[in-house]
């Protein structure tokens, strides 16, 4: 035993590596705490070696012992539920040595083997990226002193069981002054009922159940910790999460409902002014050409009266969150103005390999869970849901398996899916069946707001400079991580100390603006679900946008649905065409005059313009009846003698006119029967977009065919179109839609999509061929 303490002092008196954020040594160490479950009524046996800790924790009945052994004895035969903590690592981010250090210790997965290893990769970016902006704005100032950040971070095994002892290894060997856990409600659960009972703060980025901070809070008035509780959580409730998809569905379905018979109505896929300034890029085409076209997926010609929720929910031995999320989805339906006739299907869980120590005989295999997934959506669509609820995290299955069962519900909601790297990789490679489903997001870099109150930064500065300085984005939890020791610091300065009862009273009581959104926590700990504005996110078709992840360009999500910061979005593309359409708008069978369009149960066909006509619904074929006589001239009259270059100008004035009318009012479009045949004609006969302008024989021979423009670099336009902003944004959105869609190659300057720096205002007008003024 002497021997062992011997070692055990030598560990404690480790001192943490310095290192610039972008190395972190890892030195070696021969000890390993195990721990182990036993049933109730056994008792655990007192080592006696100062790492003993309380029997009873309220976690669903668990005991714990704990032992320490040296790595050179042989392991004795554990029981079930068995992990082992390997002290592997130290790193603490830039510091100032002249400085005193402000010490946060985080548990956290060290092998890179580890299922969950990219959360060591994000929390050591995360502490370097603040630990910068500290030293940036002076240090933390507490009282007269001013402190650096300073990182500890030590190996959890990925195991819950484990996590409590890296959690208390931490606080016994290097008396950090906060903790901070990466992980998610299941380690968090463990964590923090551990670092009540050491006496420490803890702040979790990733924990959103609700019990995490109510057991937290009871066990520290338990064992009385000093402070109200010591256990806080920058996400919301996770039901949050459910509530948020579903409003924004019923958001959508009441629009649609109120908007899709009025004239003139904007074409879904068509950027507005607020989704242009959130950064989403303007779709290439619209998916509809009639925007009520989908009004026939609605019964009794409304949509809100039409949903009709299913929710699939997992049944994991560790989906707590999960169940959190959606276990009350009826009575959360019902409040939102649901119908209570909710459809449940269970499925199996998916086993973790990443959570081995408390896997239950009921969690499967991937091929058993697809095909309990499969079964579930099965049973929503014989049960008529038409809207989907997924609760299980990571199905990014769910678009191939409704494809697979013709199942098309009005809207689809996943959970922690949509930027999954497997659902955004296969996006990149052209994978359709994964747009239109909608996911509850944290956060978004292009979200609006003012600079966060501590770091400074707006969410587009904040992942600008991230992505600069470690050549990949911020995700969801490096921004809350961020935002959780923004809040951290803010106490503490507010308090002028590193009292904990003192930093926790100030956190309770405070509220901060950040990029992330309002910090304010309730009185459990957790962050106030009325000022949790999640955005929702959907992949909208022919979105164009991207962001980097890993150093490689990948698609990103729209956000669709949003209200914060006296901004409100309502872009939701609702509600989701069946898949028959969707696979026939990406064959494009129809070419070039004419669109796909939903003929009846299971079947779409192409429908076609003016002039052209569809053999059994396929390709639409120029239809060339026999041309009527010629007028004779009419006569020539006396005294009237225009300029030639008068009756051009008016030529041109009435072909922007007419054009713009055309395409902001479908119901004018049909009134004027303009063809595409006809619209070539004048954009030839105009020379408009550097086209030559042809003569009556060549129009009569080519007609309708689509004009193609010269070739010319990527930074030279055939066309700028300049317009009023307040007043001619939709109007020039549709002009230049109408010229890319009958003249091939066409490069149209419009300050929403192209406009990068407005001092370039005069050579972006210098290099284009053509001004259109509206």
């Amino acid at each position: 035993m002497p021997g062992l303490l011997a070692l055990l002092q030598a560990a404690a008196l480790l001192q943490p590596y310095i290192s610039d954020g972008a190395q972190c040594t890892r030195p070696g160490e021969d000890v390993r705490l195990v721990q182990y479950s036993i049933k109730d009524g056994d008792r655990c046996e007192e080592p006696g070696d100062g790492f003993s800790r309380p029997s009873y924790y309220g976690t669903e009945g668990y005991n714990y012992c704990w032992h320490v052994r040296n790595l050179n004895e042989r392991e004795p035969e554990l029981k079930p539920n068995t992990g082992m903590l390997t002290i592997a690592d130290t790193c603490s981010s830039n510091t100032d040595e002249s400085r005193k250090s402000l010490v946060i210790g985080a548990p956290a997965p060290l092998d890179a083997n580890d299922p969950s290893s990219i959360l060591i990769v994000e929390l050591r970016q995360d502490c370097s990226f603040f630990s910068t902006l500290v030293r940036e704005r002076g240090g933390i100032r507490v009282g007269n002193e001013t402190y650096d950040l300073q990182c500890v971070i030590i190996g959890d095994s990925s195991n819950p069981l484990q996590v409590t002892n890296s959690t208390s290894r931490l606080v016994l060997d290097f008396q950090p002054d906060f903790l901070v856990t990466p992980r998610g409600s299941l380690m968090t659960e463990h964590a923090s009922k551990q670092a009540v009972l050491d006496g420490r703060a803890l702040l979790s980025p990733a924990g959103s159940s609700p019990r995490i901070y109510s057991e937290a809070a009871a066990l520290a008035g338990e064992v009385g910790a000093g402070a109200r509780t010591l256990a806080f959580g920058l996400q919301p409730p996770t039901e949050t999460y459910a509530r948020r998809g579903l409003e924004a569905v019923f958001d959508a379905a009441r629009q649609f409902d109120a908007n899709c018979s009025l004239p003139g109505r904007r074409q879904l896929g068509e950027a507005t002014n607020f989704s242009a300034r959130l950064g989403a890029a303007p779709r290439t085409a619209a998916p509809e050409r009639d925007p009520c076209e989908l009004a026939s997926r609605c019964e009794a010609g409304s949509c809100v009266k039409s949903l009709k929720l299913g929710v699939v929910l997992e049944n994991s031995s560790y989906s707590f969150p999960v169940r959190d999320m959606c276990g009350n989805a009826t009575a959360l339906w019902t409040s939102l103005g649901g119908v209570a006739n909710v459809s449940t299907a269970v499925i199996a869980g998916r086993r973790n390999s990443g959570l081995e120590y408390v896997q239950a005989s009921r969690d499967v295999d991937d091929a058993a869970y697809e095909s309990s997934l499969a079964s579930a959506l099965a049973q929503l669509r014989d049960d008529g849901a038409t809207v989907v609820l997924v609760c299980s995290p990571g199905a990014v299955e769910v678009p191939n398996i409704m494809r697979n069962l013709s199942y098309a519900p009005l809207a689809t909601i996943l959970t922690t899916s949509l930027y999954k790297s497997r659902y955004r990789t296969r996006m990149a490679e052209g994978w359709w069946e994964g747009e239109y489903f909608l996911e509850t997001y944290p956060w978004d870099r292009a979200l609006p707001g003012p600079k966060g109150a501590f770091t400074n930064l707006t969410s587009r500065e904040y992942h600008d400079r991230f992505r600069v300085e470690f050549d990949t984005a911020p995700g969801r939890h490096s921004a809350i991580t961020i935002a959780a020791l923004s809040a951290l610091a803010y106490a503490i300065e507010s308090t002028g100390s590193l009292n904990t009862s003192a930093v926790t009273e100030a956190l309770l009581s405070s509220e901060l603006p950040e990029f992330f959104g309002n910090i304010s926590f309730d009185a459990h700990g957790q962050q106030d679900a009325a000022l949790a504005a999640f955005p929702v996110i959907q992949y909208l078709p022919f979105s164009t946008r991207k962001g980097v992840l890993d150093g490689v360009e990948l698609p990103l999500a729209d956000v669709v649905d949003y209200s914060g910061w006296g901004e409100t979005i309502r872009e939701v593309a609702f509600p989701m065409p069946t898949w028959e359409l969707r696979e026939c708008r990406r064959a494009d069978p129809c070419g070039a005059n004419g669109w796909c369009k939903q003929d009846g149960p299971g079947r779409a066909i192409c429908e076609c313009e003016e002039g052209f006509e569809s053999v059994d619904g396929g390709r639409c074929s120029e239809y060339l009846p026999s041309p009527p006589p010629s007028p004779p001239p009419p006569p020539k009259e006396e005294g009237i003698n225009f300029p030639y270059y008068a009756i051009g100008i008016a030529c041109v004035a009435f072909l922007l006119l007419f054009l713009s009318l055309w395409a902001v009012d479908p119901k004018a479009r049909r009134r004027s029967n303009l063809s595409g045949r006809q619209l070539t004609s004048l954009v030839q006969r105009a020379g408009c977009c550097g086209g030559d302008a042809l003569d009556e024989e060549t129009l009569t021979r080519s007609r309708a065919r689509v004009v193609a423009a010269p070739s010319v670099p990527h930074d030279v336009f055939h066309c700028f179109v300049s317009h009023a902003w307040a007043s001619g944004q939709d109007q020039a959105r549709s002009v230049k839609g109408q010229l890319q869609r009958y003249v091939q190659n066409i490069q149209v300057f419009l300050d929403v999509d192209n406009l990068e720096d407005i001092s370039r205002l005069g050579e972006y007008v210098g290099n284009s061929s053509a001004l259109v003024v509206f």
